[in-house]
């Protein structure tokens, strides 16, 4: 067990309560964690971190700034979705004309879902990554067994379409 004396208090301690620090001669601290943390306190309240006073303003100003764009994105998402809805209700009718096989079994594994003849699980049964039920997908092998679903993440579920060949498009370039 290797020991170290503190240079502002004084106790030689174990090396364990020392941060490690690059650059030093045998990778420490000078000071023990508990020295370092009032030592940093006292220059808080000095005001000698201003770096980090100048870093938490920028952080704060650069999180406002995407927040406003996040929100003028939401809106625009939403104006487009307003402004487009019966472009958005002619896809869907298209889809529920093209491929009627797969509406009918996606709403099977909805109904059984809600009334608890399936029971989502909360992870994927293909990466085994632990996803809240309500984000894994239900993927069907074959429509016409409607109730034989594997419940996949998106990534997986997109991995999978992939590589069986199965992204279905409506117009050329735009999946479903």
């Amino acid at each position: 067990m290797t020991c170290k004396k503190c240079s502002r208090c004084k106790v030689e301690k174990n090396i364990d309560e020392f941060d490690k620090r690059g650059g030093k001669r045998k990778g420490q601290q000078a000071y023990c964690k508990k020295c370092n943390v009032e030592r940093m306190k006292e220059r808080w309240n000095k005001g000698l971190v201003q770096v980090n006073k100048l870093e938490k303003s920028e952080y704060d100003r650069t999180r406002r700034e995407n927040n406003v764009i996040r929100s003028r994105q939401n809106q625009q998402a939403k104006a487009w979705t307003l402004g487009n809805l019966e472009r958005i209700k002619t896809a869907a009718e298209n889809r529920k004309l093209l491929f009627p096989e797969k509406i009918r079994a996606q709403r099977m594994v909805i109904n059984a879902v809600q009334r608890g003849r399936i029971e989502k699980p909360d992870a994927c049964s293909c990466c085994g990554k632990n996803t809240p039920g309500n984000i894994l997908h239900g993927h069907h092998d074959d429509y016409s067994k409607p109730l034989e679903v594997d419940w996949l993440c998106a990534s997986c579920h997109g991995l999978r379409h992939s590589l069986f060949g199965k992204t279905l498009h409506l117009q050329p370039g735009k999946r479903t």
